[in-house]
């Protein structure tokens, strides 16, 4: 293991989420490395230009509202394909119902094979109208920080935990997924993804370290009032900032299964290091090779 990955990992044992340190790091990142901030803000730019009249209509509600439909700046082929890999490898992980410590309703189906910067994953998160969305969002061009794939799946549990209650991600001050389902997601036995509005988001009160909130307190802050939930067929994609929206997902129903790819994006100076443990084994453009972090 290299020293920076080592030190990354150092990092993650230690932090406490919603440290002030974070802040601190944030800022120190953007004095320390200015000509970058500057060459992401002037790259982001011309993407931003480059933006679809049909794009540049749908940026400003995802702005808002830190959700957004995802699915025209898909390539269909690739899309298909996507959906179909993963559910092939679904078939083959074993459910495990049992109550037991931690996230027992999901299983991961990415591999090591995953993270070559050629592979389907990589590319499809690498797709140029989601890098000009991506841009828009963000007003930079920002880093993917992780690759996750998922098959939920409902539990013998007694109660919903950890990601299935309320909660906003804390990796940077904002971020952005790309979230596929690859299969249906009719109603809330499927585990549709489900959240509050950002605007709204920001009015419900947490803890100084914040944790998860129950659903009987979101609803005593008045957040279950505004809860929007998404829905769709196998290929339909969105884009979700899980900094600033309240969100909560895999509320599965018992026989029922959801798989679902995410590429998670954040900022230049995110509080936290991230290694997103990609391996470059084909030619780049310098654009590409900043999104992934290669030096």
């Amino acid at each position: 293991m290299s020293l920076r990955s080592s030190l990354g990992s150092l990092w993650s044992k230690v932090r406490v989420r919603g440290s002030p340190f974070r802040v601190i790091r944030c800022y120190a990142m953007r004095i320390a490395h200015p000509l970058a901030y500057c060459k992401r803000r002037r790259i982001a730019k011309r993407k931003i230009a480059e933006l679809t009249p049909e794009q540049q209509t749908r940026l400003p509600g995802l702005i808002q509202d830190g959700c957004g439909p995802a699915g025209p700046d898909q390539n269909s082929a690739m899309l298909q394909e996507l959906c179909a890999e993963l559910r092939r490898r679904a078939q083959e992980v074993e459910i495990d119902m049992q109550q037991r410590p931690g996230k027992n309703f999901w299983e991961r189906l990415q591999t090591p094979e995953d993270l070559r910067s050629d592979s389907l994953f990589i590319r499809f998160a690498m797709q140029p109208a989601v890098f000009k969305m991506m841009c828009g969002y963000f007003g930079e061009l920002p880093y993917l920080s992780r690759i996750s794939v998922y098959r939920s799946h409902g539990t013998n549990n007694a109660s919903w935990q950890d990601s299935q209650l309320w909660h906003q991600d804390y990796d940077d001050r904002k971020m952005l997924k790309l979230f596929v389902y690859c299969t249906d997601v009719r109603d809330e036995q499927d585990g549709e993804f489900t959240y509050i509005p950002k605007t709204i988001s920001q009015r419900i009160k947490n803890t100084f370290f914040p944790g998860r909130i129950s659903d009987e307190e979101m609803t005593r802050q008045g957040g279950t009032q505004h809860v929007r939930k998404i829905r769709g067929p196998a290929g339909s994609t969105f884009y979700i900032d899980t900094r600033g929206c309240y969100h909560l997902g895999s509320r599965m129903g018992m026989g029922h299964t959801r798989i679902a790819f995410v590429a998670s994006f954040i900022t230049h100076a995110s509080p936290q290091p991230f290694f997103n443990d990609i391996t470059i084994v084909h030619p780049l453009t310098d654009v590409e090779k900043m999104v992934l972090r290669c030096p």
